[in-house]
């Protein structure tokens, strides 16, 4: 048998509470129910990790650059200032690339337009 610490009344062994003034016999903390442990999903990869440039990609940026040099200049800063180092050096090579794209039109592009503009302007037709 067991006495309550608070009234003092007789209580049985087993009992958790005192039946005359409710106060809890055991200073054990409330039994917690059971919580599945919870597992936190930790990548192989480190955080700053990103994809490498798939070739299909790179190829589509130069074939953009040729129909639209400017697109060229813009995803070469892009990729420029990326933390990767592959992506630094193909900005690099972009850029270079779209550059030299840029000084053949300008030679180029003359020339088209001069040959189409006297064709156009001569008298007659072309006999060979």
């Amino acid at each position: 048998m067991k006495y309550c610490k608070n009234c003092g009344a007789a209580t049985e062994d087993k009992a958790n509470f005192c039946s005359s003034c409710g106060v809890a016999l055991h200073n054990k903390p409330p039994v917690n129910e059971y919580r599945p442990p919870v597992h936190e999903y930790h990548s192989p990869m480190p955080s700053d990790y990103s994809e490498p440039m798939s070739t299909g990609l790179k190829v589509l940026f130069y074939l953009l650059t040729i129909a639209m040099p400017l697109v060229g200049i813009i995803i070469g800063l892009i990729y420029l200032n990326d933390p990767m180092e592959e992506k630094k050096r193909f900005g690099k090579g972009l850029l270079i690339f779209t550059v030299v794209w840029g000084i053949i039109w300008l030679i180029v592009l003359p020339i088209i337009g001069f040959s189409v503009f006297s064709m156009f302007m001569s008298d007659g037709y072309y006999y060979y």
